[in-house]
């Protein structure tokens, strides 16, 4: 399936009519580094959100299999992590507005909600001092600027509702990607395709091609069996041919004739120019490549644009394939790091010459942060394809509050071609501990006097290091009063991230009533103490003269 030229001007004008001609909405584009820092804050909620996601499908499997209890647990989990999900979300959501200088409108407030399974929406109200954005996970799927767009999507119809323009009930909850994509596509073109390469979580082809399956399907044109292109964006470089690989799919019942004739916006020779006449089969297809010379003339991180325009006896219409020219230098960031306040913490990089000539790079290391870096050497000399490590030193605030993450930026530009120059950074986060009281998942029922049962309190390591701690279990009469047992359970090992059922000794109550069992953790440097306690009820009934075993 393929776009009309018709259909690429209304995208492009939709977008750029709903993002500027609104003043109090237009944006200024940010730097590479304002960028890389919200990436650095949509990367950190993703990870997140991606725990949430696993907890609540452990839950739901724990309810399919009538386990009640552990289905609780993994809520009580993904609650936790939704917290920090929100935290993060919503500093992206603010560096956006800073670094984009978005303004919304008085009385207007946005925040991250990581349960909302749209891109955003914006709740009707009728109070227009006290109107909510809801930007959601989707929102931030695919980088700053989808964010951004997503962004200034939401506050058009806070205005909109803000000035009484509420015509279509329902429609301000229901905005879709394409209305947000369109808006991006208007305004940052390079940014969505190639923000720092070809590295974006979906690939380019199949993001136009949703555009297009969704604009042919709102003409009525969805099921018309057109010829289609399949291909991808491709890296090129200056003075070289770059190859576009191009399959053309005949998805009818019948045969068809294709014409296709090769452009470039900028002028760029193609060879072929043009292919007449090719006969697909039925429900077949034909893959060739076309070769696109490129001048030296063209700038390093530019794209462009090179159209294969399809033709048959009933139809046409163009196919778009981006061009990208990367810089010849590259950097690749090393692994995250943890670290205590105050220690050295290695970070690494490796820096590569992917051009043909030998060169020398400028390394600038920094951290917005502040923190105190060393690093090996002010400059790097590199021969064509050659790579070399960099190492730097950097110290962790000795005064930096609990889980913080600080991103270390690593720059590498050509003495010789400036415009050669990438950026990556390395996380580093200060090495908290945190272990969670979860839940008591025994005793929470009902048992008989003198019948004995398995206490058990569930914990997870909410930490980065792995821990030693204590885990205390008492008993009291419900409503409060001298407990009746106070036990201790030390756990010598608990990995990051992983979750643990301690069991206490056996044992049994004789005199019936309601009680409570209160747990609690503790951990030397605990930096979330919240955390620390939960309890459970549970009722002993008189004993029936059966005797038994209960055991979660």
């Amino acid at each position: 399936m393929f776009k009309t030229n018709k259909w690429i001007i209304g995208i492009l004008f939709i977008g750029l009519f709903l993002v500027c001609t609104h003043s109090a909405f237009c944006v200024k584009k940010p730097s590479q580094e304002e960028k890389r820092i919200i990436k650095a804050f949509i990367e950190s909620t993703k990870i997140y959100q991606d725990a949430i996601n696993d907890c609540k499908k452990e839950e739901e499997e724990a309810r399919k299999a009538g386990k009640n209890k552990t289905a609780k647990i993994w809520k009580d989990a993904a609650t936790l992590f939704e917290g920090t999900a929100r935290n993060y979300g919503n500093t992206a959501v603010q560096k956006t507005d800073e670094y984009y200088d978005i303004q919304k409108p008085a009385g207007t407030t946005i925040e991250y909600d990581p349960n909302c399974t749209v891109y955003a929406k914006v709740p009707y109200t009728e109070d227009k001092n006290n109107i909510k954005v809801i930007i959601c996970p989707r929102a931030l799927s695919d980088g700053p600027g989808l964010l951004a767009s997503t962004k200034i999507h939401e506050l058009e119809h806070a205005r909109q509702i803000k000035v009484g323009d509420s015509s279509k009930p329902g429609y301000w909850e229901n905005c879709t990607w394409w209305g947000h994509y369109a808006e991006q596509l208007s305004y940052d073109l390079e940014e969505i395709y190639y923000d720092d390469g070809i590295t974006n979580d979906m690939p380019a082809s199949e993001k136009t091609m949703i555009i297009r399956s969704r604009a042919y399907h709102s003409k009525g044109m969805k099921d018309n069996p057109k010829p289609e292109i399949k291909t991808g964006n491709v890296k090129g470089r200056a003075g070289e041919t770059a190859t576009v690989p191009l399959t053309v799919y005949n998805p009818s019942d019948s045969p068809q004739t294709v014409n296709l004739t090769f452009t470039n916006e900028k002028g760029w020779a193609t060879i072929p120019a043009s292919v007449i006449g090719l006969i697909i089969s039925p429900e077949q297809e034909e893959p060739f490549n076309v070769q696109v010379q490129i001048p030296m003339s063209a700038e390093v991180g530019s794209v462009s644009a090179f159209n294969v325009v399809v033709e048959t006896s009933l139809t046409s219409g163009t196919d778009t394939v981006m061009i990208y020219i990367p810089p010849d230098i590259k950097v690749t960031p090393g692994p995250e790091k943890l670290g205590d306040r105050g220690e050295w913490v290695e970070v690494n990089f490796t820096v590569q010459n992917e051009g043909p000539l030998p060169d020398i790079c400028n390394l600038e290391v920094t951290n917005p942060l502040g923190w105190t870096t060393i690093f090996t050497s002010p400059t790097l000399a590199l021969e064509p394809m050659q790579a070399a490590d960099v190492k730097a030193q950097v110290q962790v605030d000795a005064g930096a509050s609990s889980r913080t993450t600080n991103l270390i930026f690593c720059t590498a530009a050509s003495q010789i071609r400036p415009e050669h120059s990438s950026t990556q950074w390395v996380p580093i986060t200060v090495k908290d501990r945190d272990i969670a009281c979860l839940a008591v998942e025994s005793p929470i029922d009902k048992y008989e006097s003198g019948e004995m049962f398995i206490p058990i309190v569930a914990v997870r390591n909410m930490g980065y290091v792995d821990s030693f701690f204590d885990v205390f279990l008492d008993t009291e009469p419900f409503g409060g009063g001298i407990p009746i047992s106070s036990e201790k359970i030390t756990v010598p090992s608990l990995q990051p991230g992983q979750m643990k059922s301690v069991a206490f000794p056996p044992r049994s109550i004789a005199t019936p009533g309601v009680y409570t069992a209160k747990a609690r953790v503790a951990l030397d440097g605990d930096v979330e103490t919240w955390n620390d306690t939960t309890s459970g009820s549970f009722e002993i009934q008189p004993h029936s003269g059966v005797s038994l075993w209960k055991q979660y």
